[in-house]
């Protein structure tokens, strides 16, 4: 069931915008981590009960616009 949850996170990365998320089972574990966020509680396929997500937001990419 872990691997598959895993899986599942992988997969709701992108819809979320994320770069890194864990389930709330796992962050609890975790020592603080100021940069990660609180996604909520999301459907996961294959889980009969929400998800609760945290993580980490993708960092908007740099601009490549050469100054004036």
């Amino acid at each position: 069931d872990t691997v598959n949850t895993v899986f599942r996170l992988e997969s709701a990365m992108k819809a979320l915008g994320a770069s890194v998320l864990c389930s709330s089972d796992f962050y609890q574990h975790l020592p603080a981590v100021p940069e990660f966020q609180d996604f909520g509680e999301i459907e996961l396929k294959g889980k009969s009960k929400l998800v609760r997500v945290f993580g980490r937001p993708m960092s908007p990419l740099p601009s490549t616009t050469a100054p004036d």
